[in-house]
């Protein structure tokens, strides 16, 4: 359905709403395409843009930077094409749950939508006849792809026509005859096929395997009787249809283009043809493949588009041209007198792929590229404001006020300046990839792919870029480097130090002390003891915020690094929380985060594990590479990987808080997480082993002790209860749950005891986010039995927890009887096989 990027067009519905796309899908065929108004001078740019940039359409206004989004498809958008009178348009992707979407421009609705074509697979090329009636479209599974034919304007959900590509070559363009619509021509990379398919008796495919130099791109009919194809080395083959109907090459034009030619455009039914190439040439020829006229000073990079627009009037059948390139730039190109050539450009994109983001406080975002690529991007104006290409890939970018600081995959860190110009030479601050950059006042802390940590001092005018040293405190890599100054009162510093901090995959947090000439390590300490930390993050109250691979987040002391919550998130993401980050709107505090796949969402903080108070959705069809936040708290800005698009999201706090009243307050929502079925059974259940609990605690052995039924239980008994509840905690669990309920019972000034609630979202919030099967302790234990018990002995004694030797021998001969290959062990007494 049709959004648009006017935050004033509609009531907001959702916390996290999608306001704009920086960027396009360059690695397709063809696009953008130009929808140029009746009215409209040739001689300028088009008013409206129509294009695909990740799994969304977009229909971008030029002038005001406006779009309305066309929102359908759950992947990325693998083909678009418009019809010839800018009317329609068809998108398709790949995939479960594929679509094929036909959507009329004017309104954005959905005209047309065929669910699942070539048998699920989805389409991978698409192409709409010159009348607009019928959709021609090739996919499948590899290897086995089809084309079919689509009536759209019927109710049929089943092509007109469907026929298997008789190639094991992937198709890679479909293109429909602008001359008779029953005519197809297709290609791969070594193969051409000619299509019939109105004969329903005897439907005419004729297939050519030529013995070609290169490659085939794409293919297009000339006029009724010739086909052409571009190739990667520059030349074009033609094919004539013969007298007997069938079709035969006639000759091949040599390296009109010195490179891959990419896109073939026909301007006109006279016969004059476009050509854009990786050269970065625009050239068009007539019919006899003769230069008629040329575009060669762009400068814009690989062609990977062309569009047509009217013609100027200079040439009655020269259109102008909307000339799409890989580096991230759309240009309107004119011939305007002789030999002058007029090349606006009409709109820029992001580097292809992105790999990092970054905020600066006068509303600009830093985008980093694996091909070097770094530009400032002004988000409220919606324009490029610099641009630079590195001679290093870019890993990761962080603003130092208005400094960009860059960090290359060869260890190089670069401070550039408002205009992306170099403010200090580049500074060599590891051996690998830089992956995290930290900055505070002058001080920068950087982390790189060999888990080490060098600290620099960025200072002086012109500026300065000390290396005050390098420490390799880490066996994993590092998922978070931050700096935190002390304040008064602070155990571990005094007012004004500044610490610095990492924290890595090998669950290690370490503290860095930083002097006049060296840095040192201070402490190192293990925070987790089975979860991998994935994402910090700072939040008020001097508190961090770790997020582990068990969908856990833990709010530890900043100062003293002492636990003090425990809480399930994201429950509903595939992955973990790979980065979050805090934001303030009104008197309320939020995290913002993005998974390791696709998921993007916003909880309230603090965070009791109230599922109504948090959310997510899909914000890209593939990993998510990149995220950043405005400093105004206003803004969620993320990067796919290899899609061409930078998503801005509007942060709308208030619509998760109403969201959160809706689903429920107090302990309606943690009930139901225990009892969805409202069971009463359930609900006398928890409470008979509170009581039960009770019972243990007063004394049940003792027949002349009066026993009360109270409201609260002791602390000592919360183990016993979260395990009657099914959760099994390690000593190390049972020590945090009980310390973090003291914690916040001496805060609050009540003694140590917990009602029934508390218990509940103490099971709720401590419980194993993927419930272990019996399968899963089958496997366990025939890998343990792959060795022998003595190395079983030793692993345990080494990575398990403390115990008595007794106690050890007794696992160790238990493991040792267990039969994992039946339900009963070798002494025939029924156990259940693993119920020991």
């Amino acid at each position: 359905m049709p959004t648009s990027a006017d935050p004033a067009s509609a009531k907001p519905t959702q916390p996290l709403e999608l306001e704009y796309l920086f960027g396009v899908s360059c690695q397709l065929a063809n696009p953008v395409h130009c929808i140029p108004g009746s009215d409209e001078d040739p001689a300028r740019p088009p008013s409206v843009l129509f294009c695909a940039s990740n799994n969304v359409v977009l229909k971008h206004a030029v002038a005001g930077m406006d779009q309305v989004h066309f929102q359908g498809h759950s992947h990325a958008i693998t083909a678009l094409c418009v019809s010839r009178d800018r009317k329609w348009a068809v998108s398709a992707d790949t995939g479960p749950e594929s679509l094929l979407l036909v959507w009329e421009i004017a309104t954005g609705m959905p005209i047309k939508t065929i669910f699942g074509p070539h048998n699920g697979h989805g389409a991978v090329v698409v192409d709409m006849s010159v009348d607009a009636k019928y959709v021609v479209s090739i996919g499948g599974a590899p290897g086995a792809q089809t084309i079919c034919v689509w009536e759209w304007t019927t109710l049929a959900q089943d092509p007109v026509f469907s026929m298997p590509i008789p190639s094991a070559d992937p198709q890679l363009s479909v293109k429909f005859s602008r001359f008779e619509s029953s005519q197809i021509v297709s290609n791969g990379t070594s193969t051409i096929f000619f299509w019939d398919w109105t004969n329903a008796d005897a439907p005419f495919a004729e297939g050519h395997d030529p013995p070609l130099k290169s490659p085939l791109t794409m293919a297009l009919y000339l006029n009724a009787t010739k086909v052409v194809a571009g190739m990667r080395a520059g030349d074009v083959p033609l094919w004539q249809r013969t007298k007997e109907g069938g079709w035969s090459q006639l000759k091949t034009f040599h390296h009109i283009h010195n490179s891959c030619i990419n896109v073939l455009l026909p301007l006109d039914k006279e016969g004059l043809i476009a050509t854009g190439a990786d050269d970065g040439f625009v050239r068009v020829f007539d019919h006899s493949f003769r230069l008629v006229t040329f575009f060669e000073k762009l400068k814009s990079g690989p062609i990977s588009g062309l569009s047509a627009g009217f013609p100027t009037g200079l040439l009655p059948t020269l259109p102008s041209l909307v000339v799409t390139t890989t580096h991230g730039r759309a240009l309107h190109v004119v011939r305007a007198s002789g030999k002058t050539t007029i090349a606006q450009p009409v709109v820029e994109f992001p580097p292809q792929p992105v790999t990092c983001l970054a905020t600066t406080p006068a509303s600009k975002l830093a985008i980093g590229a694996r091909s070097g690529n770094v530009l400032l991007w002004n988000w409220t104006t919606r324009t490029v404001d610099a641009r630079r290409d590195l001679p290093d890939s870019v890993t990761t970018v962080t603003a130092l006020g208005e400094r960009v600081l860059v960090g290359t995959d060869r260890g190089w860190l670069r401070v550039l300046g408002e205009n992306l110009e170099d403010m200090a030479d580049p500074a060599a601050v590891a051996s690998a990839a830089v992956t995290h950059i930290a900055a505070h006042g002058a001080w920068v802390a950087c982390a790189d792919g060999k888990a080490a940590v060098t600290v620099v001092h960025v200072d002086g005018d012109p500026v300065r870029v000390v290396r005050v040293g390098r420490i390799q405190a880490h066996s994993q890599p590092v998922v978070g480097v931050w700096f935190h100054e002390a304040r008064a009162g602070d155990a571990a510093g005094i007012d004004g130090d500044l610490r610095l901090f990492s924290l890595a995959r090998d669950r290690v947090l370490v503290e860095y002390a930083i002097t006049d000439g060296a840095v040192a390590v201070v402490s190192s300490r293990r925070i987790e003891q089975t979860g991998i930390p994935t994402a910090v993050c700072a939040v008020s109250a001097r508190q961090l915020v770790l997020a582990t691979d068990q969908w856990r987040l833990k709010t530890v002391n900043a100062d003293t690094f002492v636990c003090r919550d425990t809480v399930l998130a994201a429950l509903f993401a595939p992955t973990p929380i790979c980065w979050m980050q805090s934001v303030v709107q009104g008197k309320r505090e939020y995290i913002v985060y993005a998974t390791q796949d696709k998921l993007v969402g916003m909880l309230a903080w603090p965070y009791d594990g109230n599922p109504h108070c948090s959310m997510a959705l899909v914000a890209h069809p593939d990993k998510i590479t990149a995220s950043a936040v405005s400093p105004d708290g206003q803004y969620l800005f993320t990067a796919g990987n290899d899609d061409g698009a930078v998503k801005t999201w509007r942060i709308r706090a208030s619509v998760l808080d109403a969201h959160s009243v809706l689903g429920g307050t107090g302990m309606a929502p943690f009930r139901y997480l225990i009892n969805p079925t409202h069971d009463p059974a359930i609900t006398t259940h928890l409470e008979d082993l509170f009581y039960y609990a009770q019972l243990r605690e007063q004394g049940e052995a003792d027949p002349n002790v009066t026993l009360r039924l109270r409201e609260t239980v002791a602390l000592d008994q919360v183990p016993s209860l979260v395990r009657a509840l099914g959760y099994y905690p390690s000593e190390r669990d049972v020590e945090l749950m009980l310390n973090q309920l003291s914690l916040k019972a001496l805060e609050a000034g009540l003694p140590d005891r917990v009602t029934l609630d508390e218990v509940i979202k103490i099971f709720l919030n401590f419980r194993d986010a993927i419930p272990l099967t019996a399968d899963d302790v089958r496997n366990a234990i025939a890998r343990a039995k792959q060795g022998t018990m003595g190395d079983v002995r030793a692993f345990l004694q080494m990575y398990g927890e403390p115990m008595p030797g007794d106690e050890l021998d007794k696992v160790v001969h238990l493991l040792e009887e267990l039969n994992v290959d039946d339900d009963e062990s070798e002494g025939g007494d029924r156990r259940g096989g693993l119920a020991q």
